[in-house]
């Protein structure tokens, strides 16, 4: 297992204080970067028109979608509310399920480095 990052997360933390974007790049820079594509696009406005994820969070989606066509081993991430908490889990399982997509396993970065 190795750590990828997307294109949306370097935009994302990108954001806010200088200084604290930059030592949020920092820590990023040795990891490759998965882009968003035409597929990864289209997955995520799938993943919406199914109600696997709220319309309000198209950027959610999308964190989704790059890691589901990347085939990553995991997604790390502390959005509980629409990621990683167990009814967001669970609704996004069942509608990948659904769609004939293997859902890739969710936890928290602290839930990974356990296992490791």
């Amino acid at each position: 297992m190795y750590a990828r990052i997307s294109a949306l997360v370097i935009e994302e933390i990108s954001r806010g204080n200088a200084d604290a974007a930059e030592q949020r790049l920092m820590v990023c820079r040795p990891f490759p970067i998965l882009a968003v594509t035409p597929p990864s696009a289209d997955l995520a406005r799938m993943l919406i028109a199914r109600g696997a994820v709220p319309a309000t969070e198209p950027e959610d989606a999308l964190h989704i979608a790059i890691a589901t066509i990347a085939k990553v081993d995991y997604i790390a991430s502390w959005n509980f509310a629409h990621i990683v908490g167990a009814q967001a889990k669970l609704k996004l399982q069942l509608r990948m399920h659904e769609m004939g997509i293997t859902p890739i396993p969710i936890a928290t970065p602290d839930e990974i480095l356990e296992e490791i």
